[in-house]
């Protein structure tokens, strides 16, 4: 995280669930959209990366639950 003009910007790396995710352009500009909306933010920088490769084993027991995943 680096300061400009009083501001911090923000660099995410975030992993999807599949390379392919049809979700993947809406999260990230979700995460971009509300942090750049917070107090004393600048810059905000998205990448997506692979690795760690996303596995349920992610999840909490709770999300896992009411997916049905067990």
């Amino acid at each position: 995280m680096e300061e400009a003009e009083g501001k911090s910007n923000i660099h995410v790396m975030m992993t999807m669930t599949t390379p392919a995710c049809p979700f993947g352009p809406e999260l990230i500009r979700e995460v971009k959209e509300v942090l750049s909306g917070m107090e004393g933010v600048g810059k905000v920088e998205v990448q997506i990366t692979l690795t760690p490769p996303w596995t349920p084993d992610r999840m909490t027991e709770e999300a896992r639950d009411e997916l049905g995943i067990f």
